[in-house]
């Protein structure tokens, strides 16, 4: 009975262990896909990409070990751990992840980043000419942390409208996303931003989401 128990023993400690690998490559990577522009907006464009390699390596890396625990043994609680990483891929490719938290972000801060607009139109109206070529400026600190990477926005007015920018990310060169407010409420078009607009999503009441190359 001593050795009976024994093997019992070590057979659940493996599961368990395998129920580990499981969830450390599963839960690292759904929380970067939840808070991705979170971390890309508060870490260094090259690193962000880099991390996102890592944690999808470290999955597959996991995802293959308990795959060879599952076929080297009998019995269905043996697949459950490659069931677990299989979920996640699950989670991973049909959750929008981006567009809820897209959502999400404006819902929470839509009333102060319109105060900050009207803040901005204030600017612009002491210094005429202001935004004619497109130009960054600081928020103030009460409107800390309504645009990444620096809590500057992008302002330019053209054709008798004037857009402001929130970035929820700044990549290296002209990539970008963020929120756009348009003064008339029309949709942000190539050359209002200096950048190539490869995605527009419409949020209501002359607000936009933009990713820009």
């Amino acid at each position: 009975m001593g050795e009976l128990d024994d093997l019992k023993e070590r057979s659940r400690i493996t599961y368990r262990t395998a129920v580990a690998i499981a969830l450390i490559g599963s839960l690292p990577l759904l929380l970067f896909e939840v808070l991705k522009w979170d971390i890309f907006g508060n870490i260094t464009p090259v690193v962000s990409p880099m991390l996102g390699i890592l944690l999808y390596l470290l999955f597959a890396f996991c995802l293959l070990g308990v795959i060879i625990y599952a076929v080297r043994g009998r019995g269905w609680r043996r697949w459950l751990p490659g069931l677990i990483c299989l979920f996640t891929l699950l989670i991973v490719w049909m959750v929008p992840f981006t567009a809820l938290t897209i959502r999400l972000d404006y819902s929470l801060h839509k009333a102060q980043r319109q105060e900050a607009v009207s803040w901005v139109q204030q600017e612009a109206a002491k210094r005429p000419g202001m935004a004619a070529e497109g130009t960054l400026l600081q928020l103030p600190k009460d409107y800390e942390g309504l645009s990444k990477g620096g809590n500057e926005v992008y302002v330019h007015s053209i054709g008798g409208r004037m857009l402001v920018v929130f970035y929820t990310f700044r990549g290296v060169l002209d990539n970008y996303s963020g929120f756009v407010y348009v003064s008339d409420g029309s949709s942000p078009q190539d050359g209002d931003l200096g950048t190539h607009i490869m995605e527009t999503v419409e949020l209501g009441d002359s607000w936009y989401w933009v990713s820009s190359t």
